[in-house]
């Protein structure tokens, strides 16, 4: 049975509908935060097969299967970050500030100039 036979059987055809919704907001939320946290971390574009395979084979199967393994998926991408950290290049925002040697020249010019 497939997860639309399973909301169907559960809930009805009102229930059915809502819960396939539901469903499909969270693995939309999942896809997201990936490509939000990949801003950050680029290699995670990578992992989105390892990540999102099981969950798409799995609609033809049952619901319990997506769900656990979105999380086993994520959780194992966190462990493999936790231990490599290295692999993950990581790009960290650029301040737009001037660096301090800078912003003391200026203070002193204005200090002069006044």
């Amino acid at each position: 049975m497939g997860p639309w036979e399973e909301a169907y059987g559960s809930f009805g055809v009102t229930g059915g509908i809502l819960y396939m919704f539901l469903l499909g907001l969270i693995i939309r939320w999942a896809y997201y935060m990936v490509f939000k946290l990949a801003k950050k971390i680029p290699l995670l574009l990578f992992w989105i097969p390892v990540l999102f395979y099981q969950v798409t084979y799995s609609m033809e199967t049952d619901t319990l299967q997506i769900n656990e393994y979105l999380v086993k998926g994520s959780f194992f991408l966190w462990l493999i970050y936790q231990f490599t950290p290295a692999w993950f290049n990581i790009i960290e925002k650029k301040s737009t500030r001037l660096p301090s040697n800078i912003q003391q020249h200026k203070m002193y010019l204005l200090v002069n100039i006044v």
